[in-house]
């Protein structure tokens, strides 16, 4: 489904079963995507405001190079979600699962991770400010140097602690 650079305002686009959705450069506005199925997602350098996309699975979604703001994910799965780059100012995800998630050089005003889980997710290079990860299940984290600016919990942050004493290089007995 090719819907390169177009733009989607004020619209509500739902039941989308598609092998491919190229959305490049496109523009979303005020729009609603809602049980979406595509193995591959292409959204890169997308401009979205006032987006919700909501039970939808995703298998390798590229985004990088985008910005979204005021952008809500809702019961998605990803396999893989490429934000690399990308701007993202108030944005959540509620109840989703993601195998991956590369926020490598991304600039981040409030993000939120609520529910479910994240199994491994790159901060590389990433400049963050009000990122909550409190009722994220965290996985694998690369990037650990780039976290400032997030929040965790106690049992996280104990949860973590082997992955954050081998990036300092210190040994826990």
């Amino acid at each position: 489904m090719g819907l390169s650079g177009v733009p989607f305002l004020d619209c509500t686009l739902s039941v989308v079963d598609t092998e491919s959705a190229n959305l490049s450069d496109a523009r979303l506005i005020n729009t609603r995507l809602e049980q979406w199925n595509a193995p591959e997602f292409r959204a890169a350098r997308n401009t979205w405001q006032r987006v919700e996309i909501t039970h939808s699975r995703f298998g390798a979604s590229e985004l990088f190079g985008s910005s979204l703001s005021s952008v809500r994910f809702e019961r998605c799965k990803f396999g893989w979600l490429n934000l690399r780059a990308s701007r993202l100012r108030d944005v959540e995800f509620v109840d989703c699962v993601i195998d991956e998630l590369d926020l490598g050089e991304v600039e981040i005003e409030r993000l939120q991770l609520r529910g479910r889980s994240v199994k491994t997710i790159d901060f590389a290079g990433a400049v963050m400010s009000n990122v909550d990860l409190t009722n994220a299940d965290l996985g694998t984290i690369r990037g650990l140097e780039n976290m400032r600016g997030t929040a965790l919990t106690m049992d996280q942050a104990i949860e973590l602690t082997e992955m954050f004493a081998s990036h300092l290089g210190i040994t826990i007995i």
